[in-house]
């Protein structure tokens, strides 16, 4: 017989913990068969309910999907499984089936429970910003307000978004019954929601705050910086939190308050995201840094943005890192920009370092390329030198090229760590690169520990994907310590250490260095 164990579930809380999706799922899938197996009697719902809430938070709505629709066959047909399920089905845009599920709840649950009333709300709204009726406009503000007035002291989200509504309904000219002045009542509403937010407010609370703020044309950011610091703000509610401002408001990223907004949501999501995350040119170019330091020079404290100003540190350094081309675009690997006098006396103040396996192995120098992210003329390309050191394959795997045409001044040289990994201490490894040869770069904020390091390698478990190599290896100050050259699941330890582990590889900084030095 089937069993979840003690020892499973800590296996699968460590998963989450790590971002390691494969073990997610795999521990998801294990559970749905223990359930199949056993039957959904009620022992079971209250761990199958908080093992769906942690797949929703962190967004792994297809798991949540199949493991959801597993349970519901299998005896645990229950309301809050269905709300979870409903939920996940709108996050994808499936909202008929989302709509038939909440439907079909027992009728004192569709009266009584204000999250099914909001989702049924959701569920018009969904219809009405997809091009529906003014119907569905005036649906969602009658689920929304009613299920707000049934408890305006707590249910702030519903009443929140019949304010939005209202809002919306105003700026596109639709008669909504019992609403004469649908502008001025959705500010009415906001302002009466806002005052009610106090100092203990959890991360729905904040939100609803940061859009009562947009509704009135309030300042919004003293509240939008309580709500990205709150430790229950995870990636269900970032991505809810766009794509409401972006759907419902109208924000945009070239106007005030937009401008401002969504590149701290964006920066909030970058962290609560786990593997590679991809960045757009607009996500790192000079015109998205410029929106967010307009904030950062706003009266906080340091502490205020800690975070943010960490993530646009990261931001600030996918721009300087490269993706290496053949002539026809096509990419093979990934370089980062250096000020060649950090590395050695008598370099250029602009050097591109990469991996020996990319350049000259695999091309030649003379017939490749440097794309870098973020620049004001992302079509330009860079052509690349000649080798000024190469160290081949067997040794440290590294080559350094000149850039006749460097990138424009915007584009900073990346700062490479001098000290040793000791002290201070380095127990982290971010890698930044264009892994699978993507056109956008990647990067991952999660399972970034750092295993072990000797005198000329350093291995970490920072998820990487073919293409990454030549990528720069950071410690959590930003500082390159390490080229990415290789990664493989079964790495012999270092240090003579008895075993083998899944683990990337970088060559140290430092033994470049030297090596340059001699």
């Amino acid at each position: 017989m089937k069993r979840w164990t003690e020892a499973d579930r800590r296996r699968c809380d460590e998963a989450f913990s790590n971002f390691d999706r494969r073990q997610v799922a795999a521990s998801a899938a294990q559970f749905a068969e223990v359930i199949a197996e056993r039957g959904g009697g009620d022992a079971w719902l209250e761990p199958a309910v908080a093992l769906l809430r942690r797949l929703q938070h962190k967004g792994y709505v297809p798991v949540l999907l199949t493991l959801a629709e597993s349970l519901l066959r299998s005896g645990l047909d229950r309301p809050p499984i269905r709300y979870l399920y409903a939920l996940a089905l709108l996050d994808q845009g499936r909202v008929a089936a989302a709509e038939a599920i909440l439907l079909r709840m027992p009728p004192e649950i569709i009266r009584g429970d204000a999250d099914v009333r909001s989702a049924i709300g959701r569920v018009h709204k969904a219809r009405y910003l997809a091009g529906g009726s003014p119907l569905d406009l005036r649906e969602a503000v009658r689920w929304y307000r009613s299920t707000y007035l049934d408890d305006p002291a707590t249910n702030h989200y519903p009443g929140i978004n019949a304010a939005a509504m209202l809002r919306l309904a105003a700026a596109d000219g639709t008669h909504v019954e019992g609403f004469a002045r649908p502008e001025a009542e959705a500010r009415s509403l906001a302002a009466e929601i806002l005052a009610r937010i106090g100092p203990s407010a959890d991360q729905w609370q904040l939100a609803c705050a940061v859009e009562a703020c947009l509704i009135l044309d309030r300042d919004p950011f003293d509240w939008l910086n309580r709500y990205l610091s709150h430790p229950g703000v995870d990636a269900f509610e970032v991505n809810t939190t766009l794509r409401q401002f972006q759907l419902l408001h109208g924000l945009a990223p070239d106007v005030p308050p937009g401008r401002q907004v969504l590149p701290l949501l964006r920066a909030r999501q970058l962290a609560a995201s786990g593997g590679w995350v991809d960045l757009t040119a607009d996500v790192v170019g000079s015109e998205s840094m410029r929106a967010i330091d307009e904030v950062l020079e706003k009266n906080f404290s340091d502490d205020q943005f800690r975070t943010t100003r960490w993530l646009r540190t990261a931001l600030t350094r996918c721009r300087a890192v490269a993706r290496v081309e053949t002539p026809t675009g096509v990419g093979v690997g990934t370089g980062f920009l250096l000020d060649g006098r950090d590395l050695a006396a008598g370099l250029p103040a602009r050097v591109l370092l990469t991996n020996a396996h990319v350049v000259p192995d695999r091309l030649n120098p003379g017939e490749c390329y440097a794309s870098f992210l973020g620049v004001d003329d992302p079509s330009s390309r860079h052509p690349l030198g000649n080798v000024l050191w190469t160290s081949p394959v067997p040794d440290l795997d590294a080559t350094l090229l000149e850039l006749p045409v460097p990138p424009d001044e915007s584009i900073v040289p990346l700062p490479v760590r001098t000290a040793g990994l000791i002290e201070p201490p380095v127990d982290r490894a971010f890698v930044i690169g264009y892994p699978g040869g993507r056109s956008d770069v990647a990067f991952s904020l999660h399972d970034t520990r750092l295993l072990d390091f000797d005198d000329r390698v350093a291995h970490y478990r920072t998820p990487t994907e073919g293409g990454s190599s030549g990528s720069p290896v950071f410690d959590d100050e930003w500082r390159v310590f390490a080229l990415h050259h290789s990664g493989n699941f079964n790495v012999r330890k270092l240090n003579r250490e008895v075993g083998r582990y899944d683990a990337n590889e970088g060559i140290l900084m430092s033994k470049i260095r030297a090596s340059l030095a001699s």
